[in-house]
């Protein structure tokens, strides 16, 4: 899953996905972008049937941008809209390379207070 969630945090930020969402620019020429994530298909994320996915990729980016009320937010959102406290901890864990270590205990510390906020820690 986790891999499914970078590919489409970089298709996304990459522009590849056109204004449809479900075409590909490549060469000049729009061909179908069809594949295959996890039972779903390009079209699927495009349509809205992956909402978890997209907030993935927004908790995700705003660890890295260290910006503390947003990623509040979208780590709710995340789990209001079906992703697992275990993709979450492991999209913020999967950052340390891109931020650096004190970016992704700041958003830990955030995904705790959530966490406990919303009555699941444990």
């Amino acid at each position: 899953m986790l891999r499914v969630i970078l590919l489409v945090c970089l298709v996304s930020a990459f522009g590849l996905l056109g204004p449809g969402g479900a075409q590909a620019s490549v060469g000049g020429s729009d061909l179908p972008f069809r594949g295959s994530f996890t039972g779903s298909s390009a079209h699927n994320l495009a349509t809205g049937e992956m909402h978890s996915v997209r907030e993935l990729c927004a908790v995700a980016s705003l660890t890295v941008l260290n910006r503390e009320r947003e990623v509040r937010a979208h780590i709710h959102a995340a789990l209001n809209v079906g992703a697992t406290r275990q993709e979450v901890a492991e999209v913020i864990f999967q950052q340390v390379t891109y931020g650096g270590m004190p970016v992704v205990v700041e958003a830990l510390r955030v995904f705790k207070e959530v966490l406990e906020e919303r009555g699941e820690w444990e």
